[in-house]
């Protein structure tokens, strides 16, 4: 069976909205599937949509050099020139290695400077916008995420706050001090007024954006819109509440009499600027198929998926391929990671908060009652793992970027009740869990690093480990050969032995009543595995190839696909899901 892979609103996250002129306002997309989509739209609503094929997913940074001309980054390999009224662009190649630009590219003497971590070291690019040539610049700080640029300084976080100073006609970086105390919350105002932001004695716990004359605006990001908060020198007051926005999407025209937003999911607003009054919505043209992420059969007929990044979840119905996107999954900003179907529910675990949210799919979906929150453990940020015990659904979550450890969260079906342990194995998070049949007990594997390697290991090596199931503690733990960075559980072998993988990619079974005794299996390395209910029985996705295999034989018992652009394999009860860039394949009952 074969069905197009839904649309749905494409997200727009992390890119300030740009002011160009008085009146007109950039912002972008990120999508790695169907590549980037961009946005000039006026105060009035009108719109012009720019597509940018892949490999162009996203430009997170974007600076203009004139009322004409933009000039985009969202990857340190490459930097993209818009011309806006032709919609013609050029992207020239850095020499860099590829990183993910975050917001805060700085344009300063005839050149460019982006910072991106690239996975080793954090380095540096800068681009001469007459000649069109590029310099490089080696492990330029231990930080990893560029977050704003004004004048001759680059910001950047995580896993502390820096301040870079640029020297464009010498073409050199020096390192900096610390941030000033508040200033993570004045990033986008510093680029647009400079060190004058810093002098201002403004609330806290605002993300302050822009200013006009002495009036200043900030957000407060909340579960599903942001309240934006202005302040006129000695009092502030909630001017209004947009839908779907934060700090980033929020800009004001250049006299200052508008508020403007163009929000997540590509949604234009324009409020009264003085009173907060509502004047103008309108829906931008920014459907597109997105990277999906996770994917459930909720009955005969219906299949769910979840977009990545952009906190929404969509449905196609199998006999007439109609999909729906039905808006929101979760709170706040990301996408959902992990998910369950049972007793009729979906379960949808979400990054960037580590909530759980029901859904019930005989009722409209309308969040936040449907889905519905029913577990935020605190300091959890992205579920990477997850199991059930009878009732209990149990989860992972890395804590925040820039933090070791995890986070243990669980709840339970049939009670409603949910808790969370907050890090069960110190300074390593748990990346890998499946329950022993028959006991109380959680075979686990652990990663030493943070989230996306935001902050080096400090504990070694990582560990497989026990928990109980109950209240989710360690009962015992086996240590990993030294070089080892984490460990995957995948599944049982058979009646009593548990397939595991090390990161360098050698395969070993063990037993959960015997950790340190392991036995190195002669598996390829680099295939990708699923199990199945059965044991030894896996879905491997080698390349194109996707085959069913009896791993403990080892033997291919089947193909079940060779066509290239399989980039997810989902098993459920007796199928098997298969998702292309455009295309869901369903084969019902191969296993």
């Amino acid at each position: 069976m074969r069905l197009p892979v839904p649309k749905t609103r494409d997200p727009f996250v992390n890119t300030p909205l740009l002011r160009i002129g008085p009146d007109r306002f950039w912002i972008s997309s990120y999508n790695a599937t169907s590549g980037c989509t961009g946005v000039l739209v006026g105060t009035d609503g009108v719109a012009r949509t720019y597509r940018f094929p892949l490999p162009h997913a996203g430009f997170y940074s974007a600076v203009a050099e004139d009322d004409d001309t933009l000039w985009l980054c969202g990857d340190l390999s490459r930097i993209v020139r818009l011309r806006l009224s032709s919609g013609t662009w050029e992207s020239y190649d850095t020499g860099a290695d590829p990183g993910l630009v975050f917001q805060g590219m700085l344009r300063n003497q005839g050149k460019l400077l982006v910072v991106a971590f690239t996975g080793q070291t954090t380095d540096a690019v800068s681009f001469d916008i007459i000649e069109r040539t590029a310099r490089v610049h080696r492990d330029v700080t231990p930080q990893h995420y560029l977050r704003a640029g004004f004048g001759d300084v680059i910001a950047m976080e995580t896993p502390e706050t820096e301040l870079l100073r640029w020297d464009p006609i010498a073409d050199k970086l020096h390192p900096g001090d610390s941030a000033p105390e508040g200033a993570a919350d004045r990033w986008r105002l510093l680029s647009e007024r400079g060190w004058d932001a810093l002098e201002k004695d403004l609330p806290e716990g605002v993300r302050w954006f822009t200013a006009h004359a002495e009036r200043f605006y900030g957000a407060k990001t909340r579960a599903d819109h942001a309240e934006v908060v202005c302040w006129d020198g000695t009092t502030s007051r909630e001017l209004c509440r947009v839908p779907d926005a934060d700090h980033l999407t929020l800009a004001l025209t250049g006299d200052g009499g508008h508020l403007v937003a163009v929000t997540r999911y590509g949604e234009f607003h324009r409020y009264d600027a003085v009173t907060g009054a509502h004047e103008l919505h309108r829906i931008l043209d920014t459907g597109a198929v997105g990277t999906v992420d996770c994917l459930i059969r909720l009955d005969e007929r219906t299949v769910l998926g979840t977009p990545f990044i952009s906190q929404r979840f969509w449905t196609v119905d199998l006999a007439t391929g109609h999909g729906t996107d039905h808006g929101r999954a979760a709170p706040g900003g990301g996408q959902i990671t992990r998910t369950w179907y049972a007793g009729g529910t979906a379960y949808l675990a979400a990054y960037a908060g580590g909530e759980l949210t029901a859904y019930d799919p005989t009722r409209p979906a309308r969040f936040p009652d449907n889905p519905r929150v029913v577990a935020a453990p605190p300091d959890a940020m992205r579920p990477v793992a997850s199991t059930a015990y009878g009732a209990r659904l149990i989860y992972s979550a890395t804590h925040p970027y820039g933090r070791l450890g995890c986070v243990l969260a669980w709840y339970d079906r049939d009670t409603g009740e949910w808790g969370h342990r907050d890090d069960p194995v110190p300074e390593q998070s748990i990346q890998s869990m499946c329950h022993v049949p028959g006991t109380a007990l959680i075979l686990a594997g652990t990663a030493r690093h943070a989230d996306m390697s935001s902050r080096d290991p400090s504990a070694d090596p990582c560990l497989l480990v026990l928990l109980d199931a109950d209240d989710l503690t360690v009962r015992a733990s086996a240590p990993m050969p030294p070089d080892a960075d984490h460990v995957t559980v995948h599944g049982r072998l058979d009646e009593t032995g548990w397939l595991c993988e090390l990161s360098d990619g050698r395969w070993f079974a063990t037993q959960p009543s015997a950790l340190e005794t392991w036995e190195f299996l002669d598996l390829p390395r680099g295939m990708a595995v699923i199990a199945t209910d059965r044991p030894g029985v896996y879905v491997v996705r080698d390349g194109d190839r996707v085959e069913l295999w009896d791993l403990a034989a080892p033997a291919r018992l089947d193909v079940l696909h060779t066509e290239p652009g399989v980039y997810r394999v989902v098993v459920q009860d007796r199928s098997v899901y298969l998702v292309t860039p455009g295309e869901l394949v369903v084969l019902d009952g191969v296993l």
